[in-house]
């Protein structure tokens, strides 16, 4: 599922929507409720003009998004920041992964930030970079 949703990712950037769309959906196909595939979809299904079932995976990102707050706080902060920065509210984003790294317990949290394929809009971004700061503190 991860490989699937990181080749989704990379061909998305490349503009290969199809492709891309095809790779969430075998990613969802084995694990349905991955909202980060979703949101990929929703992604590729824009770029290749079918606007209404991106919305439906758009939705659904969301509705996970919603579980995760509850039962995962830390992934349900790094799916935030991934809406977010597809939102193009890059320093909400940032932001959002401050607030998540401060207020995690300590440990291994969010140790992917920086290979996470929808975050790469962040770099360069002063909140990201804080974060980024902050995910290197944890990790001394």
């Amino acid at each position: 599922m991860h490989t699937l949703h990181s080749r989704g990712a990379c061909l998305v950037r490349l503009g290969r929507s199809d492709e891309a769309a095809d790779c969430f959906r075998r990613a969802l196909a084995l694990f349905p409720d991955h909202a980060q595939s979703n949101l990929g979809l929703s992604v590729a299904l824009r770029a290749m003009g079918s606007h209404d079932v991106a919305e439906e995976a758009w939705r659904k990102a969301l509705g996970i998004l919603e579980t995760l707050a509850r039962t995962r706080p830390m992934e349900a902060a790094i799916v935030h920041s991934q809406v977010l920065a597809v939102e193009g509210k890059l320093n909400d984003a940032g932001a959002v992964l401050c607030k998540a790294l401060d207020d995690a317990p300590p440990g291994f949290a969010a140790w992917t930030l920086p290979i996470e394929p929808f975050l790469l809009q962040l770099a360069g971004i002063e909140s990201f970079r804080a974060a980024l700061a902050r995910l290197s503190q944890r990790a001394r």
